[in-house]
């Protein structure tokens, strides 16, 4: 039973965590770990880079939604607004 948790655990982990400057399986806005649902786990991805802008290690462009190079709250707010679509 620890094995099946620690392996959907490492999926779920390797799923959110995208090479910076990839690109995204969906075409849903929002959705930043691509699931195919923009949920609270898209805005607290996205929350815990909050600040970060281009050049710190930290930084991902898939968290940037409106590609300004920092991680801000209208990059939340993209995420806020689409609460609820799904593919």
């Amino acid at each position: 039973m620890r094995f099946v948790a620690a392996s959907i655990l490492a999926v779920s982990i390797a799923a959110s965590l995208a090479l910076p400057g990839s690109a995204s399986a969906s075409s849903l806005v929002g959705d930043v770990n691509d699931d195919c649902t923009v949920n609270v786990v898209d805005l607290y991805l996205a929350a815990s880079h909050y600040g970060y802008k281009y050049g710190s290690l930290r930084y991902s462009p898939i968290y940037d939604l409106d590609s300004d190079r920092d991680i801000d709250i209208v990059d939340l707010q993209i995420i806020a607004s689409h609460a609820g679509d799904s593919c």
